[in-house]
């Protein structure tokens, strides 16, 4: 496993996004909304900066940083070997965005969602290879 495509910038998106470059993959992070994007990198920059400075990063915060791709697009889902959604709760949404993503992704891709409300199940009902969704 080598890259990670989360799709949606909000709080957990980032923190998601976050998370994954600490441990070292390449995370693309996707918005529709730019300025939602931007915040998320500058919010990620602060936290992880505030970490080096409390000196519990494994490395600096600028390495972990350059590991953090943004785009506006899902075109580089492609590449992932894990892909994270991470948007607003709206079972059409998410449905869209899975069927999207099915076209898109390798077979192999494993496909998350950071859902709070909905049941997995029924999102993973969107797609034609649902054992591959967590």
């Amino acid at each position: 496993m080598k890259n990670i495509f989360v799709v949606g910038s909000g709080i957990m998106g980032s923190g998601i996004a976050q998370i994954c470059a600490q441990a070292g993959y390449i995370v693309f992070i996707m918005d529709v909304n730019d300025q939602m994007l931007q915040k998320s990198i500058k919010t990620m920059e602060w936290s992880l900066n505030k970490m080096e400075e409390k000196k519990i990063l494994k490395e600096n915060a600028h390495k972990i940083l350059e590991r953090i791709k943004p785009v506006s697009t899902l075109d580089k889902a492609q590449e992932a070997s894990i892909v994270i959604e991470a948007i607003f709760e709206d079972l059409n949404t998410k449905h869209i965005l899975f069927k999207k993503l099915e076209k898109i992704c390798s077979p192999d891709t494993i496909f998350g969602t950071n859902t709070s409300s909905i049941p997995i199940i029924e999102i993973a009902a969107a797609i034609k290879t649902p054992q591959r969704f967590v």
